[in-house]
């Protein structure tokens, strides 16, 4: 296909995005240029939930873990640090409502199950803030169902006579007669699913069959006649109901019909008129273009004496995903004709290769080879749901493949839309291909362009606050350590209002306290009048849809379930959990000290000791003298410098009045280096790196006079581990159809190119993996089963 880079054909492609639009003349090229560039290079992020499962036992957990990319470069984004996740129920009320922190494009977390819901469907979304600024559904949604088993049994699915939708999208858009059209039919009941596997027929107004198709396992199918202008035409299906009829209306006596077919490495093109356009359009010329919403290729069209123009574009001059192929009237400047393709070819997937188990006890332990090498230092997460082999409570129509190159570029919703990543084979393919044909337009609304760009909704990292200052500021004033955040000590100018404090992620309870340093180095009560940005939970303002599900009757027995002693359980898992992190992370420290480490636990300093104290047995000549602390090397490396260079929590001290009487209560540890490298003539007498833990900092009293909190009005939700519930039987249906083996949400590839962990051994025969996850520039997306193997000895 020719490739055009001209000023003029770039303006006639923006003119083609705006469906139905007559653009006004005077636009000047140079605005559409610089408008274009603004909305072709803005970033856009998709975010994507995989969920432990889709049906819950009230007092279950929800485990997720969240993906969040650059949707035209396909990556994880590393800009976003703050993701929304909001459960809604059935009236799209918020019912619980989470802001989580994402690193580099992942994080996970988890919903408790509680008293909050009743069983019903309700809604998990996530999104980000700069999200809300595009009218894509770039955001992620899905519905899940909560069974309550207190309620011996749920309401049987009513048995009513099902109605049923049927639509019928012409290949392009437009039906012109005289010519063969290709049309996509889809048929829906009226809970939103495809009627599977059913035979119908295009008739006349004779009632003569002009075309027959069968619908797929999601009501869709397609099928080809040629209409006569002034003719009657219906669809006719049987159903298990009876008979359902649509008249098939609106078509065009002149017209062009555009066409697209797969030729194994290429794609055809076929545009087609009747006699009556032929003379009409003989000398017009059109721009064919091929766009995503991220680049765009043209090419000029002329019919000239003929009535069909064919083409061939090779798989490798098109977009990898979604291609809009899109036919535009350059004369009337508006778009007549639009047609989506999926180009595959250049998605990069990893699978398994092999996997091995072995039963430990009562844990399998699990290794998974991949078929392509990873490399270690790049970003990967990898997240697995366990579940029985005889499990109904994963249903998802989305996998981490379908929702980065398939939803966010279409308007409607898709039945099960992973099913159209689980293999390469041509009858997905094909069914992919006959998805697009009833999709018509895109979901770009491209008449965005030619408005100002901008971009209320902020990338948002942490929670930023303004400080206004009511009265003098004095020396300064110091804002205490959090969880996520060193202390920080700001000196407005005299003139200076306000101070602003960026990048603070406060968790759960967490306060922001500040204290005003005054000339006589103490510290006092400040008068601050605070905002925090974000505050609230941003509402999505873009339109969602209702997403069906299937309604699930099932006798619960509450006897087969038992959540005994679940919250003993969490606390001894985390004891040994934060003890082996806390030697990992001391290890750490250690090894990139250049000096000497000392860690202090609460038995250390129970004696109230000083910072002074501790000094003066480190070599260090130390004393609270006259309001603040003095500090002394007396064998420095520059005899003319004597003063240490002290760092309290990567705040470098130009005086130590704050250090007077320094207890060391609230130390994490301090690093000393009396020799200084690397910071020049300031490390000439040492280096003294004190961290504080803001934990402690948390259980010791403050001089309430001296410190003055206030409360986030949003904080994040710290990091919580998820727990299987505690099953009395393994062998029960609820357990068999219900239940949790495990969940694994950051999952990584080790050294030896294996990801490996374990899981509880239920003795059942087998077991589902449902994988998803990002590894590099390769995405994997599969279910998998183990099978249980005799223990070793």
């Amino acid at each position: 296909m020719k490739r055009t880079t001209s000023i003029k054909q770039i303006i006639l492609f923006l003119f083609i995005t705006i469906p139905l639009l007559n653009l006004e003349s005077q636009i000047t090229e140079k605005k559409i240029l610089k408008k274009y560039e603004e909305f072709g290079i803005t970033t856009r992020e998709v975010a994507y939930i995989h969920m432990n499962k889709s049906v819950f036992l009230k007092n279950e957990v929800l485990g997720f873990s969240a993906y969040v990319f650059d949707k035209s470069k396909k990556k994880p984004i590393s800009i976003t640090k703050n993701l929304y996740c909001t459960i809604t129920n059935e009236k799209n009320e918020i019912l619980k409502s989470k802001l989580v922190k994402v690193e580099n494009g992942f994080t996970n977390n988890i919903f408790k199950i509680d008293s909050t819901f009743a069983s019903g469907k309700y809604k998990f979304k996530a999104y980000t803030n700069w999200m809300l600024n595009f009218k894509e559904r770039n955001f992620y949604e899905h519905s899940f169902v909560v069974i309550d088993s207190d309620v011996k049994k749920e309401v049987q699915k009513e048995i009513t006579t099902n109605s049923y939708n049927i639509q019928i999208t012409p290949e392009g858009g437009h039906l012109v007669s005289e010519i063969n059209n290709v049309v996509g039919i889809i048929v829906k009941d009226k809970e939103g699913f495809g009627l599977a596997n059913k035979k119908g027929k295009i008739v006349n107004s004779k009632n003569k069959i002009i075309a027959e198709f069968t619908l797929n396992k999601f009501g869709i199918a397609r099928t080809s006649f040629t209409p006569l202008f002034n003719e009657n035409y219906n669809v006719i299906l049987k159903t298990d109901e009876g008979e359902i009829a649509k008249n098939i209306e609106d078509i065009k006596n002149t017209g062009i019909v555009l066409s697209l077919s797969d030729i194994r490495d290429k794609i055809g093109i076929s545009l087609k008129t009747n006699s009556e356009t032929k003379s009409i359009i003989n000398n017009k010329k059109y721009i064919l273009a091929i766009h995503n919403g991220h680049q765009l290729k043209t090419s000029v069209i002329e019919f000239k004496n003929k009535t069909e123009i064919t083409k061939t574009i090779n798989y490798n001059e098109l977009f990898s995903g979604i291609n809009i192929f899109t036919l535009f009237d350059p004369e009337k400047n508006i778009p007549i004709l639009e047609r989506l393709f999926f180009n595959s070819s250049a998605i990069s997937k990893v699978k398994t290769e092999a996997i091995e188990t072995t039963v430990e006890g009562d844990s399998i332990s699990v290794k998974m080879r991949l078929n392509k090498n990873i490399t270690q230092n790049q970003l990967q997460n990898i997240s697995i749901s366990v579940l029985p082999s005889t499990t109904d409570s994963y249903s998802f129509n989305s996998n981490i493949l379908s929702k980065l190159y398939l939803e966010p570029y279409i308007k409607g919703f898709v039945q099960d839309a992973s099913y159209y990543f689980s293999n390469d084979s041509y009858k997905t393919k094909y069914d992919l291909d006959n998805l697009l044909i009833t999709q018509g337009w895109s979901c770009y609304y491209w008449g965005d362009i030619f408005k100002n760009q901008t971009f209320p909704n902020k990338f948002e990292q942490g929670i930023n606050l303004v400080a206004n200052i009511n009265g003098k500021s004095s020396e300064g004033f110091l804002a205490y350590p959090l969880k996520n955040n060193k202390t920080q000590i700001f000196k407005p100018n005299e003139n200076d209002k306000a101070f602003i404090q960026t990048d603070l992620y406060p968790e759960d309870n967490e306060v922001y306290k500040v204290s005003l340093l005054k000339k006589n180095n103490y510290t006092e009560k400040p008068n601050l009048y605070l905002q925090f940005y974000p505050a609230i939970v941003p509402e999505i303002s873009i339109d969602t849809y209702e997403m069906p599900y299937k309604k699930n009757s099932l006798v619960v027995n509450n006897s087969e379930l038992s959540f005994v002693n679940f919250n003993n359980a969490i606390m001894l898992n985390e004891v040994t959990i934060k003890s082996n992190k806390n030697e990992d992370r001391k290890k750490k420290i250690r090894n990139k000290s250049r000096g000497t480490v000392d860690f202090f636990t609460d038995e250390d300093t129970k004696g109230g000791s000083t910072l002074a104290s501790y000094l003066s047995g480190r070599g260090f000549t130390a004393y609270d003298y006259s309001g603040k602390l003095i500090i002394i090397n007396p064998n420095p490396n520059t005899p003319n410098n004597t003063i240490p260079l002290v760092i309290l929590d990567d705040v470098p001290l130009s005086d130590f009045s704050f250090l007077q009487n320094f207890k060391m209560n609230t130390v994490d540890y301090i690093e000393i280096d009396k020799v200084g490298s690397g910071y020049g003539l300031r490390g000439g007498a040492g280096v003294i790196k004190i961290v504080t833990d803001p934990v402690k900092r948390m259980k010791h009293t403050y001089n309430k006079n001296e410190i003055t909190s206030y409360k986030f009005p949003l904080t994040f939700n710290s990091p919580k581990k998820y727990y299987t519930p505690i099953y009395k039987n393994f062998d029960s249906n609820v357990f068999k159809k219900y239940g949790v083996i495990s969940w694994l949400p950051n999952l990584k590839v080790n050294e030896n190119g294996y990801i490996t962990f374990k899981v509880l051994n239920t003795n059942t025969n087998s077991s589902k993996l449902f994988i998803e996850g990002v590894l590099n520039n390769n995405f994997i997306s599969e279910i998998m089963t183990i099978n249980s193997i005799h223990s070793v000895e």
